[in-house]
């Protein structure tokens, strides 16, 4: 019969490869974009870590100092603590693949490009997060930050996911027309300010 351990653990692990599959699969539904937005399951998870935290707290107790290598590999021999750990990994884990999700889709990097990050994540999240980094910043100088938009699934942000040639020609197409109506915005400031010029003298 399983222990109670066992059960909280086997939970954790149902409540995050269900988001994960979302995040590789299907990371434009609506769905999958309010489930990390609201960061629901990382915050239940983190319940359940406090749980497991205090299920460790004798244990940990009991192996006294926390500052060394052997003292952690003590400490986790302990199935409580370790069940801890676990979980604290599936929240982190998870946080950094619904924060990598979020910035590509911000910075419109095509999906087909993140979704081997991702699974790579899933298993390796520092390296998952060091790739993207990588792959963002130094290869596309893309931004890091996000900045939230609406949930409306857009045409625009659709095709950029999925490396739709003509949305990066409109692109290029909506910068040259807006900078075009820049220019002729200071132009006619200019103007402005010189015929004032000249009614002043």
């Amino acid at each position: 019969m399983a222990s109670s351990l066992d059960v909280l653990f086997s939970v954790c692990f149902i409540l995050t490869l269900p988001v994960w599959i979302l995040l590789i699969f299907a990371p434009l539904w609506r769905g999958t974009l309010v489930l990390i937005r609201s960061m629901a399951v990382p915050l239940l998870l983190s319940g359940f870590y406090l749980v497991g935290l205090f299920l460790s707290a004798a244990d940990s107790a009991k192996e006294g100092e926390y500052f060394s290598l052997d003292d952690a590999t003590r400490l986790l021999q302990s199935r409580a603590a370790l069940l801890a750990f676990s979980i604290q990994y599936f929240v982190l884990s998870l946080f950094v693949g619904s924060w990598i999700t979020l910035n590509a889709r911000e910075v419109n990097i095509p999906h087909i490009v993140v979704a081997p990050i991702l699974l790579l994540t899933f298993f390796f999240a520092p390296i998952g997060l060091l790739l993207y980094f990588l792959l963002a910043r130094c290869l596309m100088n893309k931004s890091l930050l996000i900045e939230f938009r609406p949930l409306d699934s857009d045409t625009r942000a659709r095709k950029a996911w999925l490396g739709d040639g003509r949305y990066w020609r409109d692109v290029v197409q909506c910068k040259t027309e807006r900078q075009r109506d820049l220019e002729r915005a200071h132009a006619f400031d200019d103007e402005l300010q010189y015929s004032l010029k000249l009614d002043y003298e």
